[in-house]
This record gives C-alpha cells, sequence and structure tokens, in this order.
C-alpha cells in the first residue's frame, strides 16, 4: 500500500501507533547530541569542567537553531499535508519546495551572523574570559553545520507528513551513531580535543540530511519539488503554523532565559556557568562531579 493511501484508508489507531512510535524514539535521539559531546568532554583530561560549561554557555543559541528547524519543518508539514489530503500534489510539492528553501537561507543567516557576533553573544550568556575562548571555537564549528542540521529535521517533517516516519527515525539514529563514532575518532585517535567533539556534531547532521534524502529519491516519494518561483504567501503559511512549535521549544529551556539574567544581575560569569552546569548534570547542588569531573563554584 502507497503511502499517500494508508493515510487515507488505514485505521487511525495502526496509524497513531506506526506514527508516533518512531517520533518518540526520533526525540530521545535527538537528546543524545548534548550527552555524547558532555560524556566525551567530560572524560577528557585536559577539558574537564571548564570544557563542559564552555557547551552549556553554547546551548541556548543551538536551541534557537533547533527552534527555527522546527518552526519550519513542522509548519511547512502541516500545509503541506493539508495540500495532499486535499489532492493537490502541486502545491503540496510547492509548500515542501518553499519550506526547504527558506530552510536553507535562514541557516545561512543564523551561521553568518552568529559568527560575526560571536563573541559578544557568548559574553552575554554569561561567558567568561577563561571559558570564552572554548566557547567560541565550539560554536563556531557548530554554526557552520548550521544548514545541515535544519535541512535535515525540515526533510525528516517533510517525510513523516508523506506518510513515510520510518525514514525520518532511522536517519536521526544512524546521525546519532555517527556522532558517537566521529566524537570518538576526533576526540582521542586524532587528539583534536574540543575541536573534535565540535566537528563530530557539526558533521553528523550532513550524515542524517543525506539518509533522509534517500527518501526524496526513492519510490516512497510520490511528490515534486517546486524550487521555483518562491512564494511569500506559502512561506508566511508555513511560518504561521510553525510558530507555535518555535515558542514551546524555546520556553522549554531555562537556561535561555537565566544565563543571560544572571549575568545583567550582575552575578559573575563563572557562577552563571556554574549554576548552569550544576544544573545540567542534575546534581542539585553548589559542588559535585558528572563522569568523575569535580564540578565547583571557584573559579579557576
Amino acid at each position: 500500500m502507497k503511502n499517500e493511501d494508508k493515510m487515507g484508508t488505514k485505521n487511525i489507531l495502526p496509524l497513531l501507533v506506526e506514527f508516533s512510535i518512531p517520533a518518540i524514539i526520533g526525540m530521545l535521539v535527538n537528546a543524545i547530541y548534548n550527552i555524547v559531546d558532555r560524556m566525551f568532554i567530560g572524560n577528557a583530561p585536559e577539558l574537564g569542567a571548564i570544557g563542559l560549561a564552555g557547551i552549556s554557555i553554547c546551548y541556548p543559541v543551538t536551541l534557537v537553531l533547533m527552534a527555527i528547524s522546527l518552526m519550519i519543518g513542522m509548519g511547512g508539514a502541516t500545509r503541506f499535508s493539508r495540500a495532499l489530503g486535499q489532492g493537490k500534489k502541486e502545491e503540496a510539492g510547492k509548500y515542501m519546495g518553499n519550506g526547504l528553501t527558506l530552510t536553507i537561507i535562514l541557516g545561512l543567516v543564523f551561521m553568518i551572523l552568529g559568527n560575526v557576533f560571536l563573541a559578544p553573544m557568548l559574553r552575554l550568556l554569561g561567558a567568561s574570559k577563561t571559558v570564552l575562548p572554548y566557547a567560541e571555537n565550539y560554536l563556531s564549528i557548530i554554526l557552520y553545520g548550521a544548514v545541515f542540521q535544519c535541512i535535515a529535521m525540515a526533510g525528516n517533517n517533510f517525510s513523516r507528513a508523506q506518510g513515510n516516519p520510518k525514514n525520518a527515525m532511522i536517519s536521526q539514529l544512524i546521525g546519532a551513531g555517527f556522532n558517537i563514532l566521529f566524537d570518538y575518532i576526533f576526540m582521542f585517535p586524532l587528539n583534536l580535543g574540543f575541536l573534535g567533539a565540535a566537528l563530530a556534531t557539526a558533521l553528523s547532521p550532513v550524515v542524517t540530511m543525506l539518509v533522509c534524502s534517500t527518501h526524496y529519491l526513492g519510490k516512497n516519494n510520490h511528490v515534486e519539488f517546486h524550487w521555483r518561483k518562491p512564494s511569500l504567501r506559502r512561506i508566511i503559511g508555513c511560518c504561521q503554523l510553525g510558530v507555535s512549535a518555535f515558542f514551546a521549544e524555546i520556553s522549554s529551556e531555562r537556561a535561555f532565559f537565566r544565563l543571560p539574567a544572571l549575568n545583567v544581575l550582575g552575578i559573575p560569569p563563572f557562577h552563571a556557568e556554574v549554576v548552569e552546569l550544576v544544573d545540567t548534570l542534575g546534581s542539585g547542588s553548589s559542588e559535585g562531579s558528572f563522569m568523575g569531573v569535580r564540578v565547583s563554584p571557584s573559579a579557576p
């Protein structure tokens, strides 16, 4: 049975199970990206707590990138699904083409502006002089992979909307697996340290994107891309339905609001980093350990 046929004829409960389980697995896999980097960096003797603080400072920025990807992916996929359900394949293809085009543009803009204002942005988030070089090196490389991350997330949403949630799940699983592999290779055999962790996180979405693209190049794709003549109406339509996902993603992470607030209130930057780091590790105290690394609010 074709994906487009089963979406309109199959019972709701089996469809719910078929789509929800891969989506849940995909959400769990997305969390692996942050956990894996923290594990490898926490176990690196030359990095330890200061490296973990650098990642924590960068997290709100990567959260915004993820929120943008979700806004376009979920909003565009919703418009895509409605058009497909009405039998308007050409209109669905136009929404998919416009959504992915917007994703590429915003990813490039995010990469350029993020690198231009990198240091001021990290200082606003509470980076001290000690942590700033680590955070700059890490985030700068992550931003160069912003376009691929945006395309991968948006592409997965359109894949689900066309009735192929397994493709989205498999691409995320393979991407996460390569993230672990890249982390190990870059940080230990190649001895790239903090740079290696950033490269692994930046390159793994490329793998996810390539695996996801197999759906659009294979027989399960029944909708053609329409890249020409971007429509402002369709672009706005995608953003309108996806803006709630954007704010839901942003508001779900306290770090996005707390680190700048602590900095504005005059709390020393290093102390702000430790507050966030301790909360992230779930120790619930001002001193603890993670993967053998001691975390203390005292500046080095």
